[in-house]
């Protein structure tokens, strides 16, 4: 930076030196000028040096009193190249005096834009950050404002029809659950399908009228911590046999089924769930499943 600071400076300094030096050379005279020359006699017998002046005095008078811009036309050609070196030294002094700020400002409008540019970074490396915490915040929302729907068995009474075949005189009897879809999230939510249904798998009466195909509700669309109209499935006629195969834990008996519903967002999910009939606890066991986003 100071080389390039000063650089000018010493350029103007050697144009300088340059101009007077011309001009020292232009008005110098010779060292021998005015001195009176030697000349010898050979003919004489002993050369003897005679001083002869070879310059009147007179006509040294003379030039000494010339006018100065007299002696600059003997030489014109070196007249004009002192003046132009002067000349040319005077420019470089006035482009110095104008450009000599223009490094220390052209290094401010480095400096300006290396911030701007980091400046720049930052600001778009915050885009960044807000658009992935915005786009982790609406791929959240569904999950933390979302429906999620569940059974709720209202009523049952699979334990106690299960405990009357200890009588022997009840042959068969009806295992039946009352329950509803209640949505548990913080959105209103619309129930697609659903089916729920008590099947004993595994049994030696298992018929095909026991699994319930997909059904609809009637009360689709649920606000917040609102549910379904009762909803009711049954074994009509549970055997004594049945009864045995499950309390000997040769068969289960499940509570199963699963819905689909959607929520605001147009995500459609499906939640499964799988209650076993315990014999050592005498109730449904829940085992649910976590819902998946189908769509």
């Amino acid at each position: 930076m100071g080389i390039r600071a000063w650089g000018p400076l010493f350029a103007l300094l050697a144009l300088l030196a340059a101009g007077l030096t011309g001009v020292a050379l232009q008005y110098s005279k010779p060292h021998n000028e005015g001195e009176p020359a030697k000349v010898e006699e050979r003919n004489s017998p002993i050369a003897k040096p005679i001083a002869q002046v070879t310059t009147d005095q007179g006509d040294t008078k003379g030039k000494d009193k010339r006018a100065w811009y007299e002696s600059l036309l003997e030489k014109p050609t070196d007249t004009l190249l002192v003046f132009f070196n002067g000349l040319l030294a005077l420019y470089t002094w006035r482009l110095y005096r104008a450009t000599s700020g223009l490094f220390t400002e052209t290094a401010g409008l480095r400096e300006a834009a290396e911030n701007q540019r980091i400046d720049s970074l930052r600001s778009i490396a915050a885009s960044e950050l807000a658009a992935k915490a915005a786009q982790a915040s609406a791929e959240a929302l569904p999950i933390i404002e979302g429906a999620y729907v569940y059974p709720v068995i209202a009523g049952e009474n699979v334990a106690e029809s299960l405990s009357a075949f200890q009588h022997p005189d009840v042959r068969t009897n009806r295992l039946r659950i009352n329950f509803y879809f209640k949505n548990f999230g913080k959105t209103p939510v619309n129930i697609l399908l659903y089916r729920a249904h008590l099947i004993h798998l595994d049994g030696p009466n298992l018929r095909a009228t026991n699994i319930v195909r997909f059904q609809l509700v009637q009360r689709a669309t649920l606000g917040a911590v609102d549910h379904t109209e009762p909803l009711e499935t049954e074994i009509a006629d549970f055997s004594r046999e049945e009864w045995g195969s499950v309390m000997s834990a040769g068969s289960r008996l499940y509570f199963a089924g699963e819905i689909r519903y959607a929520d605001i967002w147009g995500n459609i999910w499906q939640f499964s769930f799988n209650w076993e009939y315990s014999p050592a606890h005498g109730r449904l066991v829940p085992d649910n499943q976590a819902r998946i986003k189908t769509e």
